[in-house]
């Protein structure tokens, strides 16, 4: 059979076809290789953004981003005010913002490092870098790569030229840093450890299994020495008993603050020295 040469004005109109087609992609965003969005916004009405090939997403002049869904990036993420997402955020690097950062429902896992001058709420934190959180960091979860820290101004306005710092754990859930300096005390007075000492002196110690470590583990579990939070509340180490709120409004003895036994315990040794130099020991 013969070939049918269909001539210049089918080749014409094919590539017109094609030409209403790429527009046509264009207007629905299909294929977005350049653009510029006004003061109007960008919404995206019940599909996602992603972006590939090692791409970022900034948003400047003091824009924010804030997405119902889940934010993922192969790249970095970046906003001058805040970072706000319904589920999940993700990113292959970095994620930086000048305000804070928000997924109170999902988690927040980057690759590389998460820089928040203000306050970040997620479900759970992974990162193989490590963070830095102005405002602090609220997570059920943080897990870091073996190089990773976690660090917050909030906690730790002042840096130490030693490697070490205690630290503890406020009642609203902050970590902060244990500070000692006469800078920060005000109302000094000698104080009678006597009572103290005659309590640690008859604390009573035992050893015990957690109800939780039993259900998980059985017999198996592992078994602890310590001493019941109950008793030690009803002598004068009470002031080292740790309360939270039960179910009926009450503040309720709940854990012992064994680091702070030191003191006490400091003010032991002191005793038995000054008995031992009476008996010209």
């Amino acid at each position: 059979m013969a070939s049918t040469n269909l001539g210049p004005d089918h080749n014409l109109a094919k590539r017109l076809s094609n030409l209403e087609d790429a527009v046509q992609r264009l207007q629905n965003a299909d294929v977005l290789q350049n653009a510029s969005i006004g003061a109007g916004g960008l919404t995206v009405n019940g599909g996602s953004i992603t972006i590939t090939g090692g791409g970022s997403l900034n948003v400047t002049g003091g824009g924010q981003m804030n997405i119902s869904g889940g934010l993922n990036s192969g790249g970095t993420l970046s906003a001058q005010q805040s970072i706000t997402a319904g589920t999940t955020i993700s990113a292959g690097s970095d994620i930086t913002t000048q305000g804070n950062l928000n997924a109170p429902n999902g988690s927040l896992s980057l690759g590389g490092n998460a820089s928040v001058n203000g306050s970040a709420t997620v479900g759970s934190l992974s990162s193989s870098g490590g963070g830095s959180f102005g405002g602090g960091l609220t997570a059920t979860s943080v897990g870091l790569g073996s190089s990773g820290t976690v660090t917050s101004t909030y906690a730790r306005n002042n840096s130490v030229s030693s490697s070490y710092v205690a630290a503890y754990l406020n009642g609203d859930g902050r970590l902060l840093a244990s500070a000692s300096s006469h800078t920060i005390k005000q109302d000094f007075t000698p104080a009678d450890v006597r009572p103290l000492v005659d309590a640690l002196y008859r604390l009573a110690l035992i050893r015990f299994r957690y109800i939780a470590a039993v259900e998980e583990h059985g017999d198996d579990a592992a078994e602890e020495l310590g001493s019941i939070v109950e008793y030690v509340d009803r002598t004068p180490l009470r002031e080292f008993v740790a309360r939270r709120t039960n179910d009926d409004g009450d503040e309720v003895p709940f854990a012992i603050n064994w680091e702070r036994f030191t003191i006490p315990l400091v003010a032991a040794v002191q005793d038995l020295d000054r008995r031992l130099r009476a008996a010209g020991l």
